[in-house]
C-alpha cells in the first residue's frame, strides 16, 4: 500500500492520467490533501475520491466542494459502532458534508 504523500499523491494522479479510460475511487485516509493534487484529479475527470470520517473530513469535504469534485466519505464499522452505523445517526452526520457518495465497510473492530 502507498503512503500517500504528497509526492505519492501525484504519483497516483499520473496513474489516474495514464488510465483514463477507467473510473476510480480513491479511499484516502489521511487528513492533507494539497490544493494541487485536487486540482489535478478535477482535471482529468475520471476519479471519486472519498476521505475516511475524522474530525478532519469537513475541512476535506469542502476543499473538494469548492473544487466541483465528485467526493464521498468513508468509515469502517464493527462491534464498536456497529448500532450508530446501521441506524440513521452516522448518515445524518455526514449529510452536511455534502458528499455524493457515503462508502462503510464490515470489519472486525
Amino acid at each position: 500500500m502507498l503512503k500517500l504523500e504528497e509526492g505519492n499523491l501525484m504519483k497516483l494522479a499520473e496513474i489516474l492520467k495514464k488510465n483514463a479510460e477507467c473510473a476510480f475511487c480513491v479511499l484516502l485516509g489521511h487528513t492533507e490533501i494539497s490544493d494541487l493534487f485536487l486540482e489535478t484529479v478535477r482535471k482529468i475527470g475520471n476519479a471519486l475520491i472519498s476521505v475516511r470520517e475524522n474530525k478532519e473530513a469537513g475541512r476535506i469535504c469542502r476543499q473538494m466542494h469548492e473544487k466541483g469534485l465528485l467526493y464521498g466519505v468513508h468509515a469502517d464499522y464493527g462491534t464498536g459502532n456497529r448500532e450508530e452505523i446501521l441506524n440513521d445517526s452516522w448518515l445524518k452526520r455526514q449529510l452536511p458534508l455534502h458528499p455524493h457518495f457515503v462508502f462503510c465497510r464490515q470489519t472486525n473492530l
